[in-house]
C-alpha cells in the first residue's frame, strides 16, 4: 500500500518591505536603461556631426533633394557660423575662465539664417 501525500506553502510577507525592495530594483534598471538610450543618443549625434563635417572638409555635401539632406544640415564651420551673426573671423575672442562662460541650451542659438 502507498501513501500519498501534498503540500501547499503560501508565503505572505507582512511587512510589505521585499515588495518595496522590487520595485526600487526595477526603478533602478529603468534609469540606468534610460542613462544608455541617452548616451547612445548623445553618441550618434556627435559621431554624426564629425561625419558631416569631415564631408564639409573634404568638399562634398548631400544633395539638398535627397531624401537624407537634413542629416547635415544643422552642422556648420564655426567661421561659418561667425559670419553668419557678423562677428568677426579667427581664433581672437578673449578667453573666458569657466565660471564667466555663459552655457546655452536653446537649439536656436546654433540655427541657421
Amino acid at each position: 500500500m502507498q501513501n500519498l501525500g501534498a503540500q501547499l506553502s503560501i508565503n505572505i510577507p507582512l511587512d510589505g518591505s521585499i515588495t518595496e525592495m522590487c520595485k526600487e530594483m526595477v526603478r533602478r534598471k529603468l534609469r540606468k536603461e534610460q542613462q544608455e538610450i541617452d548616451k547612445d543618443q548623445l553618441d550618434y549625434h556627435l559621431v554624426r556631426a564629425l561625419r558631416c563635417a569631415e564631408l564639409h572638409e573634404k568638399g562634398f555635401m548631400i544633395h539638398p533633394e535627397a531624401k537624407l539632406a537634413s542629416l547635415c544640415s544643422d552642422v556648420v564651420s564655426i567661421d561659418a557660423y561667425r559670419t553668419s551673426q557678423g562677428l568677426p573671423l579667427g581664433l581672437s575672442q578673449p578667453s573666458l575662465k569657466p565660471s564667466e562662460k555663459q552655457v546655452s541650451t536653446s537649439s536656436s542659438d546654433f540655427e541657421q539664417p
